[in-house]
């Protein structure tokens, strides 16, 4: 196996570009997001599709979604298939 970089110069083994990092965290800020980025028909897509679960988590967060978009309808919405990006 040739361990040469790609730029031919001399290989270094793992140990010699490895480097150790120590640091303390001093604070955590979490972010509040539900498919702001997603267009209307996903968000009611999702949503209608959380409603319908029997989980009860999933139905406080559809809950959540409505709330977040409340002018969209969300009765007559057609399943869609949509990914998780």
């Amino acid at each position: 196996m040739d361990d040469r970089r790609n730029d031919g110069r001399t290989p270094r083994s793992a140990e010699q570009v490895i480097v150790g990092l120590v640091m303390t965290v001093e604070g955590i800020e979490g972010s509040f997001k539900l498919n702001q980025h997603k267009s209307d028909a996903d968000h009611v897509a999702i949503a209608s599709a959380l409603m319908q679960s029997h989980d009860k988590a999933a139905r406080e967060i559809a809950k959540q979604m409505v709330a977040l978009r409340p002018h969209l309808d969300y009765k007559s919405s057609t399943p869609v298939s949509v990914s998780a990006d």
